[in-house]
């Protein structure tokens, strides 16, 4: 039989280790891979501005039309926030084939609802008189425009990882509470999505190389110009990437999808063109979008930080997950 002070000694221990366990597992958190995107309603304010009784009747529709496409296609979306007339979305990536699937998902959506605006269709369900969905119809004002960037995000993590991005919990007051996330691929993505446009869906350079390891999906990736952008990659030349998938988008072909003036309005859409005319940089990092994304992989010694990403991926297949769950701690 064992002594009870022997009794008493084991148990000591074996709480200790449980409390040394849980401190670990604390400290260790949580990690996801998540992708954000966003869908930007197009010339808002002039649209407003024309409108100014009537505009929340078709801009609270099209919001509210955004958030059931999103849960329809990708079910395990949540809407972060609504900046504006931009809303936010985060979706958790638990197999690679995941980012494929949801980027097509995405395109899809704003493919859709660009139509449909365009064409006057959306405006037939809502609450209008004829004579104001006819104006609608001849203003052709409002569009959309999309961006797509993916962080592995920690969650209680005390001691964040070359790679992490955290997400912060604030509690306002009695079951409000608001949700940031923070770090260098949050502010890329924040970034990058100022360099797109109406119909145009851009996606960050780590989304891009995820989807080339596929070959049928280099087609859909292109570069349209490289800028420095504020804060990223110590202002070393960014690629401006936009995803097109030509069954997507009407078997319209990338090279036909361009307005016949855009080359004068869009200072993008000049670059792209431009920067194929007279390159600045090798001619390869423009046409060869495989030698583009490889070489920066490279030169920017990316390589570890997809192999944390695919790590992280593996870790959380099975995991449950609801990062802004008013419940989750």
């Amino acid at each position: 039989m064992v002594d009870s002070n022997v009794q008493n000694q084991l148990l000591k221990y074996k709480e200790q280790i449980q409390s040394l366990n849980e401190e670990k597992k604390e400290g260790q958190g949580r990690r996801t891979a998540e992708i954000f995107f966003s869908f930007d309603i197009v010339n808002s304010s002039a649209y407003k501005t024309l409108n100014f009784t009537g505009w929340s009747q078709v801009i609270l529709p099209l919001f509210s039309k955004i958030q059931q496409m999103v849960a329809k296609k990708m079910p395990s979306a949540e809407m972060w926030k609504i900046l504006g007339d931009e809303m936010v979305f985060l979706v958790p990536v638990r197999e690679r084939q995941d980012v494929f699937i949801y980027i097509s998902d995405i395109f899809e959506i704003l493919n859709i609802l660009v139509v449909q605006l365009k064409k006057g269709i959306f405006f037939e369900g809502l609450d209008l008189h004829p004579w104001e969905k006819d104006l609608m119809r001849m203003q052709n004002i409002i569009s959309l425009k999309a961006s797509a960037w993916i962080a592995i995000i920690g969650d209680g993590i005390k001691r964040p990882e070359q790679y992490d991005n955290l997400i912060k919990r604030f509690q306002l007051q009695e079951g409000y509470r608001i949700f940031e996330f923070l770090g260098n691929d949050i502010d890329t993505g924040f970034r990058i999505k100022q360099n797109t446009q109406e119909r145009r869906l851009v996606i960050s350079y780590e989304l891009a190389y995820i989807l080339s390891r596929d070959t049928d999906y280099l087609e859909n990736i292109h570069i349209i110009t490289y800028k420095r952008l504020k804060g990223i990659w110590n202002n070393r030349l960014y690629p401006v990437i936009w995803y097109h998938d030509k069954k997507l988008a009407g078997e319209t072909a990338f090279e036909d999808s361009f307005y016949y003036d855009e080359y004068e309005s869009s200072e993008l859409v000049k670059a792209y063109f431009s920067d194929r005319e007279k390159p600045l940089l090798e001619e390869k990092m423009y046409f060869d979008v495989d030698y583009a994304l490889k070489k920066i992989l490279k030169d920017q010694h990316l390589e570890d930080k997809f192999f944390r990403m695919d790590e992280v991926i593996e870790e959380s297949k099975k995991e449950e997950r609801h990062l802004l769950d008013p419940g989750a701690q």
